[in-house]
């Protein structure tokens, strides 16, 4: 088998499903199984998400956990490309896009997950790639993990360029929000894992019989387990009471969280920047992609934005004004190949 003769036959004869930062070619007839050719996409710098593994070396790490993902098939740095088994199903975002309950055996298996991320042991984690924000952050300093991710967000937004800056100002966002945690928030410390780090509806594959598998690795990272809670929590939009559920289902997986009200206070304050980091950088992409013109009508955009804005109490900003502005900046925004919402494998 001649993987580069697979890639090379995908990206001249096959439409590719976009990711946010791969094209995701699914080819048949040429291996004993359906494969996925995933080959990144050339993104402008800085990149708006901090990567501290290479996906392919995340993958072979998982696999020692029993982790229900694809299994990485082949890996080439000169061409950049990777290869997957393909998964079964379809992503929850497609089965379940609207922010509605989620299937037990999902939630089961989500749990199931984070336990498992704890097994994969330190010195079987993948080697850092250089230029990641964690690099001097040492294992269980979940304050020095913070205030890296922080100090890189921050980064984010004083890099905006003028017409995300503008439309930031116009819906309450004057300011830095993540200078302003990164002055009191001091989260305690606690056993640092693996964490898939970009855990959605996107990127959650549920097939007919109830099985359940995890994409796209290219944004986990070794650090605080309660950070990627939060950051799950926020992605998944579970409704109110079952919210509370998964929440305290998953929080038991959290090795170092004993229910102090403390450690609860830890928890909302990154789920705080988990929704500040959306804001700005849904802002950057959608703006940009109207720019380009690959949101011909940013209706349905805006509304997500400002249920969002809501939910952060920054503004009570309508869908209808949060769609003018789309309009007024996206017009003076730099475009960008980047199509927000629902999306194949990252």
């Amino acid at each position: 088998m001649n993987w580069l003769d697979v890639y090379e036959y995908a990206i001249a004869n096959l439409q590719p499903m976009p990711g946010t930062y791969h094209d995701n070619y699914i080819v048949t007839g040429w291996y004993h199984e359906a494969c996925l050719i995933r080959v990144p996409k050339k993104l402008p710098a800085p990149d708006v998400e901090p990567r501290m593994f290479t996906e392919p070396a995340v993958l072979q790490a998982v696999r020692t956990a029993m982790v229900a993902c694809p299994r990485l098939l082949y890996s080439s740095l000169e061409p950049e490309f990777q290869v997957h088994s393909v998964v079964p199903g379809q992503p929850l975002s497609i089965a379940l896009p609207d922010a509605g309950p989620v299937p037990a055996v999902v939630t089961a298996a989500i749990s199931q997950l984070m336990k498992s991320l704890s097994e994969v042991a330190v010195d079987i984690r993948p080697a850092p790639v250089p230029g990641q924000p964690w690099t001097d952050v040492p294992a269980g300093d979940s304050a020095g993990f913070s205030d890296a991710l922080l100090a890189w967000l921050s980064g984010i937004y004083a890099g905006a360029g003028e017409a995300a800056r503008g439309f930031l100002s116009e819906v309450g966002i004057w300011h830095d929000p993540f200078a302003e945690v990164r002055k009191y928030f001091r989260p305690s410390p606690r056993p640092f894992r693996l964490c898939h780090g970009d855990l959605g509806r996107a990127n959650i594959m549920l097939d007919p019989e109830g099985d359940v598998n995890f994409i796209d690795w290219e944004l986990a990272v070794w650090g605080d387990p309660l950070w990627d809670i939060a950051a799950h929590l926020h992605r998944m939009r579970y409704p109110g009471t079952q919210n509370k559920f998964v929440r305290q289902e998953l929080l038991a997986s959290c090795r170092g969280f004993t229910g102090l009200n403390s450690q609860y206070d830890e928890l909302r304050t990154f789920l705080y920047v988990e929704l500040c980091r959306s804001l700005v950088l849904d802002a950057i992409r959608d703006l940009a992609a109207i720019g380009a013109g690959l949101i011909e009508n940013p209706a349905g955009a805006a509304a997500r934005y400002a249920a969002k804005l809501s939910q952060a109490s920054v503004t009570s900003a309508s869908a209808a004004s949060i769609k003018a502005l789309y309009r007024k900046y996206g017009a003076r925004a730099p475009g960008r190949c980047e199509v927000p919402g629902n999306r194949g494998p990252g």
